[in-house]
């Protein structure tokens, strides 16, 4: 985790948290005995998706992740132009 929560979900007897400066998705049941970790860069945002979550990374994909694995839902282009609003 390295020091750092990024979201935290909870989700039908499970409970989910991130750090995108680790690169890790983490599970435990609701009374906080390990699931499994997933790794991926910068993976930040979770939420409830059901039985299980779905995960955001800052290389703009959506994941759906459950105790078992984690599958790729949908990946969009970040590069491009920065724009600076004032």
């Amino acid at each position: 985790m390295k020091g750092h929560a990024g979201s935290i979900a909870v989700s039908a007897g499970a409970i989910a948290l991130t750090s995108a400066p680790a690169g890790v998705a983490m599970s435990f049941d609701t009374n906080g005995m390990y699931r499994a970790t997933f790794q991926r860069a910068d993976i930040s945002g979770v939420a409830a998706n059901g039985p299980g979550f779905m995960a955001s990374d800052g290389q703009g994909a959506i994941w759906d992740y459950g105790p078992q694995d984690m599958q790729l839902l949908s990946q969009q282009e970040t590069s491009g132009p920065i724009t600076q609003l004032h």
